[in-house]
Parts: C-alpha cells; sequence; structure tokens
C-alpha cells in the first residue's frame, strides 16, 4: 500500500506515504449569501412587527383624540345650554322685578297684593317665581295664587295637599279658592279653606252671582248664563268670615 499509486491511496483515505498524515474529509458550509438571507428575514419580520405596533398605538391614540373631541363638543353645548337658560329666566326675573318696581315707585300707597291670574306662576322657573315674591314681601306687598285651584281641584285629591303645600314653600301668602268655572259644595269649600289655614296661608274663597265669569269669558256668554239670587252668596260669605276666611 505505501509503494502504490499516490492517487488510489488518496481516493482510500490512506496516506500516500509514512511520514505524511491522512487528508481530513472537507467541512461541509452554507455559502454566505444563505446565512444573509436568514439575516434579512428576521430583520424584516422584526419590522414588520415594529410597523404592527405603530400602527396600533397610532389608532389607539386617534380613537382617544376622537372620542375627547365628542366629549368636549357635549360638554361645550351643554355648557351653552345652561348659559342660554340661566339668561332667560334672568331676563324674566329682570322684567318682572322693573315692573313690580315701577308700580311699587308710581303707586305702592295703593297696592297691597299681587295676584298671579290664570296660574301663570306655573309657567315660571321655581327660582324666578321665589324671587319676584321676595321682592313683593320687600316692599309690603302679599302675593295670591289667583284662581288656579280650579285646575288642582279636577286632578286626584293627593294633588290638592300637594299643591297647598308648594305654595307655602315658595312663599305665597294668599291662596285664593275660586268656583269661576267648576261647582263647589258649600263644605267642600270651607273644608279647602281649613286646609289652607293648617297650611300658615290666607285663605280667600271667592264668591260670586254668575257662573263662569272671569278670564276671557265673552260678555255675550255670560248674559245667557245669567245670575243666581244673591242670598246665597251673602250667606256662604258669611259661613267663609266665620272660620277666618
Amino acid at each position: 500500500m505505501t509503494g502504490g499509486n499516490p492517487q488510489q491511496a488518496f481516493l482510500l483515505g490512506l496516506p500516500s506515504s509514512p511520514d505524511r498524515h491522512p487528508v481530513p474529509h472537507p467541512v461541509h458550509q452554507s455559502p454566505s449569501w444563505m446565512a444573509h438571507g436568514r439575516n434579512w428575514r428576521w430583520a424584516s419580520l422584526i419590522i414588520a412587527v415594529l410597523v404592527s405596533l405603530k400602527s396600533f398605538f397610532v389608532w389607539q391614540l386617534l380613537s382617544a383624540l376622537l372620542l375627547f373631541t365628542v366629549f368636549f363638543v357635549i360638554v361645550a353645548a351643554l355648557i351653552a345650554l345652561f348659559i342660554v337658560i340661566c339668561d332667560a329666566a334672568g331676563s324674566t326675573v329682570s322684567w318682572a322685578e322693573s315692573v313690580v318696581r315701577s308700580i311699587h315707585f308710581s303707586m305702592h300707597h295703593y297696592v297691597e297684593a299681587l295676584k298671579f291670574a290664570g296660574g301663570s306662576f306655573s309657567l315660571m322657573p321655581r327660582h324666578a317665581l321665589t324671587e319676584i315674591i321676595s321682592l313683593c314681601h320687600d316692599h309690603d306687598v302679599l302675593v295670591s295664587t289667583g284662581g288656579f285651584i280650579e285646575h288642582v281641584l279636577t286632578q286626584e285629591p293627593e294633588a290638592v295637599n300637594r299643591y297647598i303645600k308648594e305654595c307655602k314653600e315658595v312663599g305665597f301668602d294668599i291662596l285664593e279658592i275660586s268656583s269661576g268655572f267648576i261647582t263647589l259644595q258649600a263644605d267642600d269649600w270651607l273644608r279647602l279653606v281649613e286646609r289652607a289655614q293648617k297650611a300658615g296661608l290666607k285663605a280667600k274663597p271667592e264668591v260670586g252671582i254668575q257662573f263662569g265669569a272671569g278670564g276671557a269669558t265673552k260678555a255675550e256668554v255670560l248674559e245667557g248664563e245669567g245670575t243666581r239670587d244673591p242670598e246665597w252668596p251673602i250667606l256662604l260669605a258669611k259661613r267663609f268670615l266665620a272660620v277666618g276666611a
């Protein structure tokens, strides 16, 4: 073997001569372009992840900005509405105050009470009503509810108690108990007088000789209605005065 063909010895993996080492088998190595390709794939994947995260946070930021904008617009609209309502209420108070002051300035010696006709106070904001009543009290003027109880009496019985209580709370002095457009029995009328008095209000029963008188009733309608015997309202008025009305 030692004296054989060197090429044959190489093919068999044997040394060609005694003083030479065997030639090792070559190690398989990947080309460099394949390693670079794997690096680029990892880099592309990392970039794609970063872009996705960036897009996610951008959309989250845009969504938050949109929600904040909507919330800000709603709050601004509510504030504007509140300002408008306050201005309207302030205008009502200012107008009423000017009217009351002008009446007091011109004829305060002849004014003892202010009457809210037709339940007009029920259309006013509560704070505006209380300010007007307070202004009247400052000038020693009593305040009457007018005949709104006729409307309240057409509702449930408990509504009458709530109405009387509310009139006292807002500051009314006089509770008018009229029957111009409804029919009341004398005993029921007296019970309403007692309820008003127990609540701390001055009861003012309205006694007349004609049904439907008052408000915007036309003259021809009243003429067709006719009048009742004056003796009856006189006797009724005496009963009211006897209980302190």
